[in-house]
């Protein structure tokens, strides 16, 4: 019995310490926030927690609407539990925006160990000023890219964090 104890445990330790590196990545939201402590925009912190480099693709036309891959689903909760809905789109998606190039655009890499943040956008989603919400990121990438190396493929998603809306525009 003792044996097998043993075994499953060096078993269990094996399986973890193999698992493939470029899987471990996490995501935070860090709001920007004015002294009033309102907030008008995110970033995004990627975060790499394995042995080698990863491939993100930033987001392309359609990615904010889960119109292409990847997707960068941001979910808005108002404070009473209704998800706050996106604002109208053109009916086209999935080319690179005008003035740009795929992939050299499109894509940035984290080494090992670090972290890379980018702004993320919430301007396509409806919402007032100065009340209160709870937003969280959905990361998903389905596509592994043949023309780039280490794409991180894979769905990771950030906890709800509350924030309150402002409207730098008015």
């Amino acid at each position: 019995m003792k044996n097998i104890v043993i075994l499953s445990l060096l078993l269990f330790i094996a399986s973890t310490a193999c698992q493939d590196p470029i899987t471990k990545l996490e995501i935070e939201l860090i709001p920007n926030t004015n002294e009033d402590g309102l907030t008008k925009s995110f970033d995004v912190r990627f975060i790499n927690r394995g042995n080698t480099r990863i491939g993100i693709i930033r987001p392309m036309d359609g990615s904010y609407y889960n119109l292409i891959y990847p997707n960068y689903n941001v979910v808005i909760i108002d404070s009473l539990g209704n998800e706050v809905e996106k604002i109208g789109r053109c009916g086209n998606y999935g080319t690179p925006f005008s003035g740009t190039s795929y992939p050299k655009d499109y894509y940035f890499e984290i080494k090992p160990k670090r972290t890379l943040e980018r702004p993320l956008s919430i301007d396509h989603l409806k919402m007032e000023d100065q009340k209160e919400y709870s937003i969280k990121l959905e990361y998903i990438n389905v596509n592994d890219d043949p023309i780039i190396e280490n794409i991180w493929t894979g769905e990771v998603t950030t906890p709800f964090q509350k924030f309150r809306f402002k409207d730098y525009k008015m």
